[in-house]
């Protein structure tokens, strides 16, 4: 029995692997928000490296959250600049998959709960961009696992090398995961452990990430970005309560799938409980539902808006819910339904994903391969996203699109993410541009004075608008189909 277990458990993370991948190779660009952005980090990095001197840009080589970049450049490497960051993505909801299987192989949990469990991938962050928050998950997962292992019979140096190491991956992952893997130490030390000497031990091991942490804060603290209040919605009761739970939860997809997996993962996991009634307080792995009832518990305490990082509360509560599924019991079922069964649900997840991309793709990107082949290299290029939401995905994929140029091209851009004082790559000069704004989130307050600091215009939009711009004296159309064009600027 236990090398069939072991076997299935092997072949279920194959399949995820494999599933898990098919959205990503159906398209030529995913609907994933920040992707051009990103990307066009890779390029001003590479850029800034050669010409360090009379670069405009500098890169901050120790904040935190830099390790996806290194998942990015190896993307850089080995593709072209249009498939990087669809690959460094496809890399880190790889290493996602395989590290809530490990998690489930190490802590002898149900591979069909693995399964259900990495479902969670397809969330919010993922549609965002958030590449390093992604990372951080399954740099916590393997925290986790290490801080709830049994005390280690290594040398002090051996463990505290060890401890460093965890924190070093959980700072360059993300900085919000390596302050909650702080406190997941605490906490886990405080309930399982009875106290705190194991905590306080591993807290010493890494206080020199601690105190980098610290020395970062303190020149962020002076930044824009860190003067930005908290802002808080108005909290959701009701049926808006468990809308915004599923929407954290995925909120990718338009349409019911998501609704249907996040009721078939409550079916599920109503039955597992209630069919091991008896035994379920021996069964449920405490530790697994404690860390995840954390980050559910967060989510709903935290602001929707911090320091400008948006999704601040909500984007916990995919990684809460998937530690909250790995840590129930499995249903008392023979193992070979449960695993099929788990699988038609995440196989049905990945088959609408890829219909959705692939339908996105067609028909939200139509005309930009066009408008991309026809701009020049170096150029300055202003991003008109006039079509604010998406028929197929939730949010807005095409936000940052016009990024691409810089990516491609090399072109400076109406907004960079270097303006962000918490990217890699930043303006040595962050004085207020001469141009309106916001323009890639309003596009409508575009000036005509605005024209004269640009040699271009992506603007994706439908036939009426492009009818519009095509009659006005300033612009001159390079391409004349699809939903996005390029146009000169006539100064």
């Amino acid at each position: 029995m236990g090398s069939s277990y072991e076997s299935t458990r092997l072949v279920s993370l194959i399949l995820c692997l494999v599933l898990v991948s098919i959205p990503f190779l159906a398209v030529e660009f995913a609907p994933i928000t920040d992707l051009p952005q990103q990307v066009s980090q890779i390029r001003l990095l590479v850029e800034t490296i050669s010409n360090p001197h009379t670069s405009h840009y500098q890169v901050q080589w120790f904040k935190p959250g830099n390790l996806s970049y290194v998942v990015l450049g190896l993307g850089w490497v080995i593709f072209d600049p249009l498939t990087a960051g669809r690959m460094a993505m496809l890399i880190i909801v790889l290493f996602w998959v395989v590290s809530v299987h490990f998690i489930a192989w190490r802590r002898s949990r149900s591979p069909d709960l693995a399964v259900l469990a990495s479902l969670f991938v397809f969330n919010q962050s993922l549609y965002w961009g958030f590449y390093s928050f992604m990372l951080g998950v399954p740099a916590f997962l393997l925290w986790f696992q290490k801080t709830t292992s049994e005390p280690s019979q290594n040398s002090a140096a051996r463990e505290a090398a060890a401890c460093i190491g965890y924190a070093l991956v959980l700072y360059s992952c993300h900085i919000l995961w390596f302050l909650f893997g702080l406190a997941w130490l605490v906490l886990h030390s405080l309930v399982f452990r009875r106290s705190l000497k194991p905590a306080v031990s591993k807290l010493i091991y890494v206080s020199p990430v601690i105190v980098l942490t610290v020395c970062w804060y303190l020149g962020f603290s002076g930044t824009k970005m860190a003067e930005q209040s908290a802002l808080r919605m108005d909290p959701v009761e009701g049926s808006l309560f468990m809308t915004w739970v599923i929407e954290s939860a995925f909120g990718g997809i338009k349409g019911p799938i998501e609704y249907v997996i996040f009721g078939a993962i409550t079916v599920w996991a109503g039955a597992a409980l209630l069919l091991n009634l008896n035994t379920v307080r021996t069964q449920i792995d405490w530790e697994l539902f404690s860390a995840g009832g954390l980050l559910v518990i967060a989510a709903f305490l935290l602001p929707d808006v911090f320091m400008t990082t948006v999704l601040f509360n909500s984007r916990w509560i995919p990684t809460g819910l998937l530690l909250l599924v790995l840590s129930i019991p499995s249903i008392p079922l023979r193992l070979r339904l449960r695993q099929t069964s788990a699988m038609v649900v995440f196989a049905g997840l990945c088959a609408v994903t890829t219909m959705s991309w692939m339908d996105f793709d067609r028909k939200e990107t139509s005309g930009l391969v066009e408008a991309l082949e026809a701009l020049p290299n170096s150029t300055r290029v202003v991003g008109l996203a006039t079509v604010q939401s998406s028929q197929l995905i939730k949010g807005q994929p095409t936000l940052q699109i016009f990024a691409y140029s810089q990516a491609l091209k090399g072109c400076s851009l109406s907004f960079s993410f270097a303006d962000f004082s918490s990217s890699l790559v930043t303006f040595k000069d962050r004085s207020e541009k001469p141009w309106t704004r916001y323009i890639e989130w309003f596009p409508e307050r575009l000036k005509v004075s605005d024209l004269q600091y640009f040699d271009y215009a992506l603007v994706d939009g439908f036939d009426n608008l492009h009818d519009q711009i095509r009659s006005q004296e300033h612009f001159e159309p390079m391409n004349k189909d699809g939903r996005w064009r390029l146009y000169k600027i006539i100064h």
